[in-house]
């Protein structure tokens, strides 16, 4: 009788081990230390400051060179490090000589760049306002969008600038711009816009968790 007892426990315990794995979809995603959060782990990693490289804008350049064929795709999603090396890579050589340490990451939709700049190159109005707060060289972390203004023409738009962790009212931020930005401002840029040349075949550019979408210009 014992025996027989033994033996129907264990069935029991084999159909309720059988049907919680058959069940597992079900109930493992409710479980704390199993939940999946794919926005917060890509978050996460759009979130750390990445240097710009050579590297990483020539696997954009390669990349981009599907979307100028007639048969290629109308879009492509790269990441978001290689191709702000691409864009900000472009808007160094505009930045005075004495820039360095260029970083930038993903922020939502808005694109940050970081390095290091002597201040005197930041130009009368911001040192002017800021006074003995800074020293000789300071960090100055610039925050916008992208947007395509015109044929093989974009823009990065700054709309927050933070210099030693002070942020700077609007009407500095254009001041700064044009103090940083050296060469032609071409038609539609705005005034707090840094200008970036672009394949012309780009129409669109999307920027989302940690990767920037390119689009064609199909018209």
């Amino acid at each position: 009788m014992g025996c027989l007892a033994r033996l129907g426990c264990l069935i029991v315990v084999l159909s309720v081990g059988i049907a919680a794995f058959l069940t597992r979809d079900r109930w493992m995603s409710k479980l704390p230390w199993t939940s999946s959060r794919p926005d917060s782990a890509v978050t996460a990693i759009a979130d750390r400051w990445h240097p710009l490289t050579q590297t990483g804008a020539n696997r954009t350049r390669d990349a981009l060179q599907q979307l100028s064929t007639p048969r290629g795709p109308v879009f492509l999603t790269l990441e978001g490090s290689d191709v702000a090396s691409y864009i900000f890579m472009q808007i160094a050589k505009q930045m005075p000589a004495s820039t360095d340490s260029f970083v930038a990451k993903i922020d939502g939709d808005r694109i940050r760049l970081r390095a290091r700049m002597r201040t005197a190159d930041l130009g009368g109005a911001v040192t002017g306002m800021l006074g003995k707060l800074l020293g000789e060289r300071e960090r100055v972390e610039m925050a916008g969008t992208l947007r395509v203004i015109g044929k093989g023409q974009a823009e990065f738009r700054v709309d927050d600038v933070r210099i030693r962790d002070i942020g700077l009212p609007d009407p500095l931020i254009t001041r700064l711009v044009r103090a940083v930005s050296s060469g032609p401002r071409p038609a539609g840029l705005a005034e707090n816009g840094l200008p970036i040349a672009i394949p012309s075949y780009i129409g669109d550019v999307r920027v989302q968790n940690g990767k920037i979408t390119l689009y064609k210009n199909v018209q």
